[in-house]
């Protein structure tokens, strides 16, 4: 009994807890007038103090017809100004939103913005939307009218309506297409309380998101005005100020000002934000909805039930009347409307705060009018700006206070300019109000973003940065590229954290770009330059097979220092080589990483030492790029490069092969240096012609490429056949290298090197190899002594590996270690293929290959993201979160996707004369023509 009353006390506890747990605000998106199509630009019309109040676009309906001072008249309108979106409304991007033009023109313009609107929020949270697929994404809309319908619906002419209409104009259907093409499968509601339909959209999605209905939520609110019939209707309510402005709390308010458009937000649980490193940019700590009830009017407001509100709302957040330094109020300007809300304001909030801390009131319909069924999220949007910025923002059209508002007896100040808002002891605190005229309020309680955990000190950061951009069109890749051109140039936010948003926080679409940089400036320079090319390039869709083929380097490209930058500030592949040194300890009498960034290049060269060295690094790479989501379809070595293969492949345990790579170098070193290798410009059979001529004991040690044919024996003989292949003028060398690999130089050890390799345990390949031995795909032959006894002796057949691999049809290969010597060689083996040619730490060009060395003012980081921009732009997917792990990102506002819209549009109709259309029959003369069915009941 005991235990089971405290396993329900626990489960009390956590619900409580649940359902108090504050909401982050991650991200947000709007469209509002006066030009505010951005955040950005809302923010500037806020606190510049501007006005979005024009007149009735002519795209609308004809102002003069509609128009009369007297709100008597019939079918007239009281003012011919409002809050209109500049942006036109009749563009959409079908294609991006998998819409045929013909069903979007149909559908009403409010669930278009929606879209957009939906796809900017994510943005601006650092969430690619299309990971939300089946997720328990909740939407809650504010929405409640269609004027569009008019064009086909509704438009009395039975012929205009189509297959799409009734899902165009639908409510539901705005919000919930938003579901249906994202795979949201969380709660999806349109909501109408009328003008407080938005907030209380905020509210439902704060609850869902307690309940654990949700684990995100959008809230969010649409109204455009496309027709006059709403202007009509609350002109003849006498609603309407004559000038179409908002005069929030000042003397000459008469009546609100109408505005259009919409605002959208990204909702998540405090503790999922901070768990997912989102960008909070302010807390909800309360909301609160109620009803009027029975008033003096049904359009008339009740102080005591704002009053109530305010105090539900405060308790909901556990704060203080103190706490809370602005109110974004309702505000309409009407006469009764704001001395109502004023002494609710007063009544609640006063209580407790000192004289030296006014709060502060405004409202944003002074700027873009009365949103409606949107007003409530313009507000909170502006709050949450407020917030993130530190700034109160001025109230416009406030000249003289209002006569019907005691402020004398009020702790409140009318904000006439922008001011800092100061911090006090505690978080700054906003409410947010919202009065539907049917009676139903909301408000929200918002605090700033609380500080972030200090964490651990990250890895130094990398020399170069990686910008990635793309775009379901080419057309759309060139405006985007054009967007961050002019972003980079003024942005304050750090490179790392921009090409980190960037890459995490966005969709990656089939047309791509990436740029890279060590600053800004650098990579703007290289996206003027890309959009100066007058016939730009399709960056992605290079290649339909994105499997890539791993070549692993063999002997002879190793140098000091090889890989120091990604030692120094990539932590996996520092752990990988660290532990590759660790377990190389009994076996070299050397530190590996000392070898490597510490000693003279000069003993890494001996063959003891440089074989392990050429694996450690390589199999480091390897991992770094597995984790980077960069796994091979196909790996080929040459020579000690194949035991990288071998071990990533599984036929190799890493601690017993590491033993015997250093083994392997050991008994090799062991040898007299009387033997050498040299490269033959010329055929197998060539130089297998020239070898029985001149017999001796040198042979043919590595096929490399069609005309690349390495000899290995005697070093007086190699000395005397080169000497003849250049006077038949075909090119020859000897190798800077210590012994005769691949030949019968080799033999006194071949038995102790197969004793050796017997004492190790082995698995059959788990991932496609080809065996250098044969030239042949790999498989259980390779995972036995003999096989790699034969390997020490045998030629490597790397130019019949590359002709097996190219007959697969592979197009990807990354050379994986300190050159391009293999990338180099492939292209030489399939001269006609359509291949791409990568390298990790090599340089892309292939002279360098002839000295292998780091150049001054390299960095590894250069040759490593050139890899990943041009697998990203061939369309490869790359875990960019394992990429930028190790170091401390921020997310930062990035410029928002470039629909490529297209006119779709349904001409609305004119103004209809008396009588233009037939009224409908009434009931009785329906009857009478209604033929008499007998027995019918």
């Amino acid at each position: 009994m005991y235990k089971t009353l405290k396993t329900t006390q626990k489960r009390l506890y956590d619900i409580e807890q649940a359902a108090r747990e504050p909401v982050a605000v991650i991200g947000m998106a709007c469209r509002l007038p006066g030009g505010a199509h951005t955040l950005e630009k809302y923010g500037t019309l806020l606190e510049s103090g501007g006005d979005g109040i024009c007149e009735v676009p002519q795209t609308r309906w004809d102002a003069r017809r509609y128009y009369d001072p007297d709100p008597d008249v019939p079918g007239k309108v009281t003012t011919n100004r409002a809050g209109f979106l500049q942006e036109p409304i009749d563009g959409f991007d079908s294609a991006f939103f998998h819409l045929s033009p013909k069903e979007v023109q149909s559908i009403d313009p409010q669930q278009r913005l929606l879209l957009e609107m939906c796809w900017e929020a994510f943005e601006n949270a650092g969430i690619a939307i299309g990971t939300l697929k089946g997720s328990k994404t909740g939407v809650f809309c504010g929405i409640a009218n269609s004027d569009y319908a008019a064009a086909h619906l509704r438009s009395g002419d039975p012929e205009k309506i189509d297959a799409y209409s009734v899902t165009g104009t639908a409510l539901s259907a705005a919000v919930g297409r938003l579901s249906y093409l994202f795979g949201f499968e969380g709660p999806n509601m349109a909501l109408d309380t009328a003008c407080s339909s938005s907030l209380v959209a905020v509210h439902l999605a704060c609850q869902s998101l307690k309940s654990g209905e949700s684990d995100i939520a959008l809230a969010a609110g649409i109204n455009l005005i496309l027709t006059p019939e709403g202007h009509i209707g609350f002109s003849k309510i006498r609603a309407l100020s004559p000038d179409g402005r908002c005069k929030s709390f000042d003397d000459s308010a008469d009546g609100y000002g109408r505005g259009e458009g919409g605002g959208l937000v990204v909702l998540k649980r405090l503790s999922d934000a901070v768990t997912a490193c989102d960008k909070v940019l302010a807390v909800i700590r309360g909301t609160a909805v109620n009803q009027d009830g029975r008033t003096n009017g049904f359009t008339a407001p009740s102080s005591l039930s704002q009053e109530k509100l305010l105090r539900t709302a405060l308790a909901e957040a556990d704060l203080r009347p103190q706490d809370i330094g602005y109110i974004e109020a309702h505000g309409t300007g009407t006469a009764l409307g704001d001395p109502i809300e004023m002494e609710a304001i007063g009544k609640v909030y006063s209580t407790g705060r000192a004289a030296a801390q006014p709060l502060y009131v405004g409202s944003a319909k002074a700027n873009i009018g009365h949103l409606e069924a949107a007003a409530g999220i313009a507000g909170f949007i502006k709050a949450v700006l407020m917030l993130v910025g530190g700034k109160i923002f001025p109230q416009i059209h406030f000249n003289t206070p209002s006569r019907h508002i005691p402020w004398d007896h009020l702790p409140v100040t009318i904000p006439l300019q922008a001011m800092p808002w100061p911090q006090g002891k505690t978080p700054r605190g906003a409410g947010v109000s919202s009065f539907g005229f049917s009676g139903t309020n909301a408000h929200v309680i918002l605090q700033e973003s609380p500080a972030p955990a200090v964490e651990k000190a990250p890895a130094p950061d990398r020399s170069h940065h990686l910008l990635t951009l793309s775009a379901a069109t080419l057309q759309g890749l060139q405006d985007l590229a054009r967007r961050y051109h002019e972003f980079l140039a003024g942005t304050d936010a750090a490179i790392g954290d921009i090409c980190h948003a960037a890459a995490t926080g966005r969709t990656h679409f089939p047309h791509r770009l990436a740029v890279i940089g060590r600053t800004k400036a650098e990579q703007g320079a290289l996206l003027g330059a890309h959009l100066e090319d007058s016939a730009p390039r399709p960056d992605g869709l290079q290649t339909s097979d994105r499997r890539i083929v791993f070549l692993f380097t063999g002997q002879g490209s190793q140098y000091a220092k090889m890989g120091w930058d990604l030692y120094r500030t990539q932590p996996l592949f520092r752990s990988v080589m660290d532990h590759c040194d660790a377990l190389l300890r009994p076996h070299m009498d050397r530190s590996l990483i000392g070898l490597l960034y510490e000693d003279d290049s000069v003993t890494l060269h001996e063959t003891r030492y440089t074989q392990p060295v050429i694996f450690a690094v390589a199999y480091a790479l390897a991992k770094l790029l597995e984790d980077w989501g960069i796994k091979p379809a196909m790996m080929v070595g040459h020579s000690i490069g194949e035991y990288v293969a071998a071990t990533l492949a599984g036929i190799f345990d890493l601690a017993q092969v590491l033993g015997l790579v250093a083994a392997r170098g050991r008994l090799v070193q062991s040898l007299p240096l009387n033997g050498g290798m040299a490269v033959i410009a010329a055929s197998e059979q060539r130089v297998q012609e020239t070898l029985a001529a001149m017999p001796g004991n040198v042979s043919i040690a590595a096929l490399n490429a069609p005309r690349n044919t390495v000899i290995s024996g005697d070093k007086e003989q190699l000395t005397a056949l080169c000497a003849h292949f250049r006077k038949e003028r075909i090119a020859s060398h000897l190798l800077n290298v210590s012994h005769a690999f691949h030949s019968s130089l080799l033999d006194p050890v071949i038995d102790a090197f197969g004793t050796l390799a017997a004492g190790l345990s082995y698995a059959p390949p788990k991932s496609p190899i080809m065996a250098n031995v044969t030239g042949l795909p790999g498989g259980a032959q390779m995972a036995t002594p003999a096989y790699w006894t034969t390997h020490l002796r045998e030629p490597v057949r790397f130019y019949d590996s590359m002709r097996a691999i190219g007959e697969q049809g592979y197009t990807l290969f990354l050379e994986v270690g300190g050159t391009s010597m293999l990338t180099s060689l492939g292209k030489q083996c399939l001269p006609n293929h359509p291949g791409i040619w990568l390298t990790t730490l090599g340089s892309r060009d292939p002279s360098a290959n002839l000295k292998p060395g780091r150049s001054a003012g390299h960095s590894d980081w250069e040759p490593m993201l050139a890899t990943l921009a041009d697998l990203y732009a061939a369309g490869c997917e790359i875990d960019w979160q394992a990429f930028d792990r190790p170091y401390r990102r921020q997310r930062v506002m990035l410029p928002n996707y470039p629909f490529q819209r297209k006119r779709c549009w349904m001409a609305l109709p004119g103004p209809r004369e008396k009588g233009a259309v037939a009224s409908a029959p009434s009931v009785a003369a329906a009857a009478a023509v209604q033929p008499v069915v007998a027995g019918a009941s």
